[in-house]
């Protein structure tokens, strides 16, 4: 039997913001799975491709799971399955059973079979969307910090699947993608990927900047804890012919109060507009 690890059900990243922070439009971006939120996010904001990478394998199922369902899946379908953890309903299950890939069926009867344990199959750390804050912080609003949680703009992302392929998985840690990304794509989405990396800074902006890629999310932080570490390389770079063109953006928190923090921050590394 295949061994499945836990995965993120909802990205806890305010991924709403990536739309004002790069040029998405025909871009070709690689991302981290995770939630696989950035992938939507990305998609919704006008991107021609989306790779994906994780050393997490169940991530990339968890994410076809999503991805199957968004196409398949009326919102309320969605809702009930993935939001209220309803893993039971037949109708939907008789919908993705004609869909689904074979691997991605077998995950899905897995988490079936462990409904009623979910630390078996989701992170302790993630959102929980059906509490009374969080409900009113993702649902009702116009723009919510995971935009397809918004009911029109998830049958906006429901056509836009229609007309995508399954994207292309990288089952590889970050520093064994060098060969694969360099100079291959025109967005990099790293979340918080350099927090699990046995870098230093100046170790981690040095490999990033090899990759010759336009833009790079370098980090996601929801404490400001990196700021002075990103900061002192900022002013260390001025001494060079080329200085680093790197940016902080302040953006709304993720979720209400998540991490005693009211705003998140988000490191980017760019090296020249897209024409």
């Amino acid at each position: 039997m295949e061994k499945y690890y836990r995965v993120y059900d909802f990205t806890n990243e305010n991924v709403a913001c990536l739309d004002f922070l790069y040029d998405f439009k025909d871009a070709k971006v690689l991302s981290v799975v995770g939630s696989g939120d950035q992938y939507f996010a990305s998609i919704l904001n006008g991107a021609k491709q989306v790779d994906l990478f994780d050393i997490n394998p169940t991530s990339y199922l968890y994410f076809l799971l999503k991805f199957y369902s968004i196409r398949e899946l009326s919102y309320e379908e969605f809702y009930n399955f993935f939001v209220e953890k309803n893993f039971t309903n037949i109708d939907v299950f008789e919908k993705l059973d004609r869909v689904l890939p074979k691997k991605v069926l077998e995950y899905y009867k897995y988490i079936v079979k462990h409904k009623d344990d979910s630390n078996k199959i989701f992170k302790r750390d993630g959102i929980n969307l059906l509490s009374k804050k969080n409900k009113k912080y993702y649902f009702q609003t116009d723009k919510p910090v995971i935009p397809y949680l918004n009911k029109l703009i998830y049958y906006r992302l429901k056509f836009l699947l229609k007309e995508q392929s399954v994207p292309n998985f990288f089952e590889k840690d970050l520093m064994d993608m060098k060969d694969n990304i360099k100079g291959n794509y025109d967005i990099v989405l790293l979340s918080n990927v350099y927090n699990y990396l046995d870098l230093n800074i100046f170790q981690y902006i040095d490999f990033l900047e090899k990759l010759n890629i336009p833009q790079i999310q370098m980090l996601y932080d929801w404490y400001g804890s990196h700021i002075e570490e990103f900061n002192y390389i900022k002013d260390i770079s001025k001494l060079r012919k080329q200085p680093l063109n790197y940016s902080l953006d302040i953006v709304r928190p993720s979720a209400p109060n998540q991490y005693a923090s009211k705003r998140n921050f988000v490191f980017s590394l760019k090296k020249q507009k897209r024409k």
